[in-house]
C-alpha cells in the first residue's frame, strides 16, 4: 500500500515538472525484483489515471552510478530514477513536500532517511523515498588466515 502511494506522489511530481506531460520515464537498475516491483505498481498506477503512461526503462547499475549525472546536466534525464549515489545528483532533486497531502506522515514515518537525500543541512526538502538499505560488511574466513599464519584482525580493526 505504502509503495503504491510513493509511486503516485513521484509520479504526481513528475507531471507536476512536465506540465502535465502523458508520459513519465522511469529509470530502474535491478539487483533483485525492484523493476518487477516497480513496473506493476506503475501498470496499476496507470489503471487508476488512464491519462498517464508510465515506462520503466531498466538499466545497468553502471548507467546509474555514470550515465544518469550526464543525462541530468544535459536536461534529458528519466523524471524519476532508482539512485545510490545522492550527493551526486542532488541539485537536480524535486522537493515533494508541497505536492504531498501529509509531509507530517513522510516525516514521522521516513524521517530518518529523509535527510540522506538533502543537499545541505538545514535543507527540509523531501526528496524520494529509500526503499531498501544495504549493509555491506566483511566476512572473515578465519581458517585461511590460519593457513596463512596471519593473525586475524581483532576488534579494533577498521
Amino acid at each position: 500500500m505504502i509503495r503504491h502511494g510513493v509511486l503516485a506522489t513521484l509520479v504526481a511530481a513528475a507531471l507536476v515538472g512536465h506540465a502535465a506531460a502523458a508520459e513519465i520515464r522511469v529509470s530502474c537498475y535491478s539487483d533483485g525484483n525492484e523493476c518487477e516491483v516497480t513496473t506493476a505498481l506503475a501498470q496499476r498506477f496507470m489503471q487508476a489515471n488512464p491519462d498517464v503512461r508510465v515506462a520503466v526503462d531498466q538499466v545497468p547499475y553502471k548507467s546509474s552510478q555514470e550515465g544518469l549525472p550526464v543525462q541530468l546536466a544535459a536536461g534529458n534525464g528519466p523524471d524519476i530514477a532508482r539512485v545510490t549515489d545522492f550527493g551526486a545528483i542532488s541539485r537536480y532533486f524535486l522537493d515533494l513536500r508541497p505536492l504531498l497531502g501529509d509531509a507530517a506522515y513522510w516525516e514521522a514515518n521516513f524521517g530518518a532517511t529523509l535527510p540522506w537525500m538533502r543537499a545541505a543541512p538545514g535543507d527540509a526538502g523531501i526528496y524520494g523515498l529509500p526503499t531498501q538499505l544495504t549493509v555491506t560488511g566483511p566476512l572473515v574466513n578465519t581458517t585461511l588466515f590460519e593457513q596463512a599464519g596471519v593473525p586475524v584482525p581483532d576488534a579494533r580493526a577498521t
